[in-house]
């Protein structure tokens, strides 16, 4: 589960933070470009895996699959690598959350700030670095604590790659994670009290990401 956030929210944060620098400039077709870029989270996160696992890692005839074999490479998105394939589809759908939350930060950001920096010979990495991100810290905070309490939870994209059996499909426990142990526990083993506490165990997970959070706030009004 660890393994899975952290991969799954760098990823998002590295792609939306990239494009919300490119799109928080304002050019010829900015709005149409932002609007089909978020179209990805507007798309149930079942349906995605049902179009990824389909038409992107099928095994045979899979896109992905396919182009990774032309450059001479081994990928399997149903079995051994599944977890890569499970990882993609969760950036693929909640990159644009992280780059709106972005793009809410840089808009704080205020002009007379960037123009004085951009007189006074500052670079680009510079204005970045000592304009930009304090502004933008707290939303990317923020957007990294959203996607790492959510991702504790996934369940929905892994129960479409889980549909496939093996000898075709992954192992379980390549990409087993706390929600789908808590399915088993709860559905196939009808152990309650275990599945109450993983249950718990995971509230209090997001629990402490909250808190986290909080106390960086808290200590960003007394700074103030």
């Amino acid at each position: 589960t660890a393994k899975f956030a952290v991969t799954a929210v760098g990823i998002e944060l590295l792609l939306g933070l990239g494009l919300a620098l490119a799109l928080s400039e304002h050019f010829r077709g900015h709005r149409l470009i932002l609007t089909i870029s978020i179209l990805p989270m507007m798309i149930a996160p079942e349906i995605t895996a049902m179009v990824f696992k389909v038409i992107m890692f099928q095994p045979e005839f899979g896109f992905i699959n396919w182009a990774v074999k032309v450059v001479g490479l081994s990928f399997d998105g149903y079995g051994k690598d599944a977890f890569f394939a499970v990882v993609s589809v969760d950036a693929w759908t909640w990159t644009p959350f992280v780059m709106l939350m972005i793009i809410g930060g840089l808009s704080s950001v205020p002009k007379s700030v960037l123009e004085a920096s951009h007189i006074d010979g500052a670079g680009w990495w510079a204005r970045f670095r000592y304009v930009i991100f304090p502004y933008a810290r707290p939303f990317i905070l923020l957007a990294v604590i959203f996607r790492f309490a959510d991702a504790l939870r996934t369940w929905e994209v892994i129960r479409e790659w889980l549909d496939v059996p093996p000898p075709l499909g992954p192992n379980p426990l390549s990409i087993d994670m706390l929600p789908s142990y808590l399915y088993t526990l709860g559905f196939r083993a009808f152990e309650t009290s275990q599945m109450a506490t993983v249950g718990v165990i995971m509230v209090v997970m997001s629990l402490v990401l909250v808190y986290t959070y909080l106390r960086y706030l808290w200590r960003i009004e007394k700074v103030e």
